[in-house]
């Protein structure tokens, strides 16, 4: 398996997504708009791809991840402790951010989302990296509001069969 920096660095550390309904349907489909490892280079390809077609998304949710390395000594911690916190080595942080008129991503004041998912051990050993299908698919989970919300759920890809 590659190392947990390596994984992260070949996806990129920050993704935008933008999940919609296809018409008729109901069926989601998800749109990436750009994914990086910096965060201002990554922000500012999805707002200048949102303004050039502002009516389309105007009052939507896009949708930000970024993904994080969890330290080892963090996860030795969390293996002995009583009450687990962390759900596997790469955490995804999830923010949901609506597009204003200007066409500006804010953060959505009400959001009231569980905002992360980990990538385990397990799904890592299996898939050896992690694909843009896999952030595809949480999106659509965000989306649906299927994420755990209760204080201390941990909420892993393995739950959800990513």
């Amino acid at each position: 398996m590659s190392s947990i920096t390596q994984i992260i660095k070949d996806i990129g550390k920050y993704h935008f997504l933008y999940v919609y309904k296809v018409k008729n349907t109901s069926k989601k489909k998800v749109k990436l708009f750009c994914s990086d490892t910096k965060l201002s280079v990554a922000k500012k390809s999805t707002t200048n791809e949102i303004k050039s077609n502002l009516s389309r998304y105007e009052d939507k949710s896009i949708i930000k991840f970024m993904l994080t390395k969890i330290p080892k000594k963090t996860l030795k911690q969390d293996k002995k402790s009583k009450i687990k916190c962390v759900g596997g080595p790469i955490k995804v942080e999830i923010r949901v951010y609506q597009v204003s008129e200007k066409g500006k991503l804010v953060m959505d004041d009400h959001e009231n989302r569980n905002n992360s998912i980990y990538f385990t051990d397990k799904f890592l050993e299996k898939n050896k990296k992690i694909k843009s299908i896999h952030l595809k698919k949480i999106a659509i989970k965000v989306f649906n509001n299927k994420l755990d919300k209760r204080v201390l759920a941990i909420n892993t890809v393995d739950q959800f069969k990513i």
